[in-house]
């Protein structure tokens, strides 16, 4: 089996789960298409590179990265048609040379641009739903590209109960869905100890509302008086980075805060490893979208980092309330406060969350684990 993945790229720091795909489900059989070629060399696979969209789509995309605070345009946040015909073509060739039996699409954007590419080359379509394009998307498709899509895939796949329930929402059939979460190596994580001060706080995410990043810091800002000797680490970037720098000087917490922006995953990883908790506060807001999993979450459980978070779209999903940390509600700021001055007052506690953590991201979300649902996915389509 020759398996085709195709992404808007395969270099964004935030997405490490597509390059696990990549290495890890079809090791050697695998081909690559994308349109930012950006750190693709290392992954060792042949690339088909697709032309760049029309100026008003890169215009459209710029103009979507901006308002959900990415640092690069970006076709995940618009709904793209399907590649003309002379694209379709090229990518047909290329998948028809190389013996290509089956794609995997990463973002239903990229599904809706493949599918009729894939229906030319016969090649049955697996459609991975992360997010926004099932949350936000559909909102604004207004040539019923997402129906199509649906109704020529092969298998649509989805990280959450919660994301099934939105997928079925707009259409898609319940025999069409499959759930895989996203996985992590839990080789690649490990817990920092021996550090001071002992109770640093870490938050890895885009600085947009929806990730309540001000929730955050006024929660913290409640953890600082009861322990001053607490920090927060603000890792990522985004349109509220002068929001949260206004909001530190106001709480006079400029010692105690570092907004360290954004950051290779190694780095990422390093400084989440180091910390003795993880919050994120994330929210439902207008013309955004719920939390559809938490990567975040799941590599800091892998860290041995409890965490605390809110009930948020999947996130009660891949947090176990209770065991592997403390989920609060939307918009609970003092709930969120003391749910990390609990964790953090106590040692034993944190360590057994901890380590709870850790144990349910091998069971559960692991890459091993993930890999052999992708594996039995693609090849038996759709046995759940």
């Amino acid at each position: 089996m020759t398996l085709a993945i195709v992404a808007p790229s395969f270099h964004q720091p935030g997405e490490p789960y597509i390059r696990d795909h990549v290495r890890t489900i079809a090791p050697g059989d695998t081909v690559l298409v994308c349109r930012d070629p950006r750190g693709i060399a290392a992954l060792g696979c042949p690339v088909h590179r697709l032309a760049a969209p029309p100026w008003h789509t890169r215009i459209a995309s710029r103009l979507q990265s901006k308002l959900h605070g990415l640092r690069s345009s970006s076709p995940y946040y618009i709904v793209p048609g399907p590649l003309p015909p002379n694209e379709r073509e090229r990518l047909v060739g290329f998948l028809r040379s190389h013996g290509v039996s089956c794609m995997l699409a990463e973002f239903g954007t990229m599904g809706i641009e493949v599918m009729d590419a894939c229906d030319e080359a016969g090649i049955p379509l697996f459609v991975f739903f992360h997010g926004a394009d099932a949350l936000v998307l559909p909102r604004q498709d207004k040539n019923g590209l997402f129906p199509a899509l649906f109704q020529k895939a092969h298998t649509v796949l989805v990280t959450t109960e919660f994301m099934r329930k939105a997928i079925a929402s707009i259409g898609c059939p319940a025999e069409k869905t499959v759930l895989v979460p996203i996985g992590v190596d839990p080789d690649r994580f490990s817990r920092r100890t021996g550090h001071e001060p002992a109770r640093k706080v870490a938050m890895v995410c885009r600085l947009i509302p929806q990730k309540g990043p001000l929730n955050c810091v006024d929660s913290f800002a409640r953890l600082h008086r009861a322990h001053p000797d607490a920090t927060l680490d603000i890792i990522g970037d985004g349109p509220m980075r002068a929001d949260i720098e206004k909001r530190t000087e106001e709480l006079k917490l400029s010692d105690a805060i570092t907004l360290h922006g954004p950051q290779p995953h190694e780095r990422v990883v390093d400084l989440m490893a180091s910390a003795d908790l993880l919050i994120q506060h994330s929210m439902a807001v207008p013309g955004g979208n719920p939390e559809p999993f938490g990567i975040s979450l799941v590599e800091a459980m892998a860290c041995e980092v409890p965490v605390v978070a809110t009930r948020s779209g999947g996130i009660p999903e891949v947090v176990a309330d209770g065991e592997t940390g403390l989920l609060v509600e939307e918009g609970d700021i003092d709930g969120m406060a003391a749910a990390m001055i609990d964790i953090l007052s106590s040692p034993e506690v944190a360590a057994r969350m901890g380590a709870a953590g850790r144990q349910r991201v091998i069971d559960r979300f692991s890459t091993g684990v993930i890999t052999q649902r992708l594996r039995q996915t693609l090849r038996l389509g759709g046995d759940d």
